[in-house]
């Protein structure tokens, strides 16, 4: 380990323990919904769980949209060409953005 697990935590014993799972599944989470490049640097996600992260997003917004196209059969269903424009869309613009 490189020793940066409990970079911003000044507790003792277990509360400090506690208090960094906390903050690194707060930033794991915001990081896989908001796409947020600031929390790339080394002391939050560093470089490769980054990007993992933010695949693993991308994949599963287009795994979702074919599930719900797959298995939802109600009155209103979007199809799934649009649905699949929709996610393309945003991942088009977050790319260029």
């Amino acid at each position: 380990m490189r020793g940066d697990f409990f970079y911003f935590v000044n507790l003792a014993g277990v509360f400090r323990f506690v208090l960094a799972m906390i903050e690194r599944f707060c930033v794991k989470i915001l990081v896989n919904f908001t796409m947020l490049i600031q929390l790339r640097q080394p002391q939050e996600m560093g470089g490769l769980p980054f990007l993992i992260s933010i695949l693993m997003s991308v994949a599963g917004s287009f795994v979702s949209a074919q599930v719900y196209s797959t298995y939802y059969n109600e009155d209103v269903k979007l199809d799934n060409e649009t649905l699949q424009t929709v996610f393309g869309s945003l991942v088009a613009i977050w790319f260029v953005s």
